[in-house]
């Protein structure tokens, strides 16, 4: 996955690795890439419980993403205690609007879906 700034202008990032939550609302990015990548402007304030049951205030900014060929645009609520990247229900909604995605807990990585195999038993 890439991300970039919402407006379109500047590169996409490298490639990025980033979780699937389906138990999570919103995509999370971390506030180091997130500044790096000029995403922004903040359009709100959210209190976010985590998944240990703490609230805490997350800003929510706009974005692009662009995972397996597929661009849409997205918020990202930024953390300042994670880095890592989580791909929220808000955002695979949007990936679901564009392009047929399936989510697969026994793979790795995020796969267009196609017709299913048949499997002989």
């Amino acid at each position: 996955m890439r991300i970039r700034s919402p407006s379109g202008m500047g590169k996409w990032s490298s490639p990025l690795e980033a979780k699937l939550d389906t138990g999570a609302d919103w995509s999370r990015i971390g506030a180091e890439p997130a500044a790096d990548l000029r995403l922004g402007p903040i359009l709100k304030v959210h209190v976010i419980t985590t998944s240990s049951g703490a609230k805490g205030n997350r800003v929510r900014v706009p974005a692009r993403v662009l995972i397996n060929g597929v661009d849409v645009h997205t918020h990202f609520v930024v953390s300042t205690g994670k880095e890592n990247v989580i791909i929220g229900l808000n955002t695979m909604k949007e990936l679901s609007q564009q392009s047929r995605f399936r989510i697969d807990p026994t793979r790795k990585h995020l796969s267009k879906t196609g017709r299913a195999k048949q499997t002989e038993k």
